[in-house]
């Protein structure tokens, strides 16, 4: 649909879908913030801080990828980062924490994941050539040209932000027509599509399925990650203040995330393109 702005939106079609998707989110805002409750009472230790990804497990992953806008990285540091940055100095663990663009990869959603297994690299790359390869026409192969034209150009809103333990992310907490529903419509193609090229190319105990956990449940982007130990006392006051200075002005005045560029790719190309130096 196209209003009289000429904006796109994709509304639910079912109020059903709706209601369940918004069921997801809750699920997952409830479980991320008690993870972070739990953490802020005993710390963060070493084995649970950040250390990168690892590539023989992001080789095997492919996923839809939205790249943002300059004015959304932007809006993202001065609005999110930036101030997270200056809480964390002045409670002297600067040096524990990495955000989005300094130190980490800069900010984007990685809004769907599929996940190959038990197959041969070369089996694998047929079938990626499959999934994000194009005809002559420029066409994707699998028809998954369909999920970039529907959400390249698009704005979405995150109005709320959580601290899980280790990570920080801003998400949207409310799922409809305009925040949700194009995702929604992305994730079920992206869903058909996997399920295509397992129907296609998949032999014996070969698999090309959902990742899990599945990312249907929440529309997010990381912006911060802490490398170090931090004490529960420090963790406690960084997330408070973080609620306090950061999440109250997103609930009032939600980031505006606007997509340059959808695409789908394997998951190492995305980082090996933002932050190689995360990949061991």
């Amino acid at each position: 649909m196209t209003n009289e702005k000429g904006e796109r939106s994709y509304p639910f079609n079912n109020p059903s879908e709706q209601k369940s998707v918004q069921s997801l989110f809750n699920d997952k805002f409830i479980k991320n913030r008690a993870a972070g409750v739990g953490a802020s009472e005993v710390g963060l230790p070493q084995e649970k801080t950040f250390s990168g990804f690892k590539r023989e497990s992001m080789d095997h992953l492919f996923v839809v990828e939205l790249q943002l806008s300059e004015e959304t990285a932007k809006e993202i540091a001065d609005r999110v980062t930036g101030p997270m940055e200056k809480i964390a100095e002045s409670l002297g663990i600067r040096d524990s924490l990495v955000v989005a663009g300094n130190g980490d990869q800069a900010a984007h959603v990685t809004l769907h994941v599929g996940r190959f297994e038990k197959m041969s690299p070369e089996k694998q790359r047929t079938i990626v050539n499959w999934l994000a390869g194009t005809n002559e026409e420029g066409k994707h192969l699998s028809h998954l040209d369909a999920t970039t034209q529907i959400l390249t150009g698009l704005k979405f809103k995150m109005d709320a932000i959580f601290n899980s333990g280790r990570d920080t992310s801003i998400a949207a907490s409310s799922v409809d027509g305009d925040n949700q529903g194009a995702a929604y419509r992305v994730r079920k193609i992206f869903e058909k599509v996997l399920d295509r090229a397992q129907n296609k190319f998949a032999e014996g105990d070969e698999k090309i399925g959902q990742h899990y956990p599945r990312y249907d449940d929440i529309f997010h982007t990381t912006v911060a990650r802490f490398t170090k130990p931090v004490s529960a006392e420090n963790l406690a006051v960084f997330n408070k203040r973080v609620m306090e200075e950061i999440g109250s002005d997103l609930k009032d005045h939600p980031i505006n995330i606007q997509v340059e560029n959808a695409r789908t790719i394997i998951a190492t190309k995305g980082v090996e393109e933002r932050k190689p130096d995360l990949l061991s």
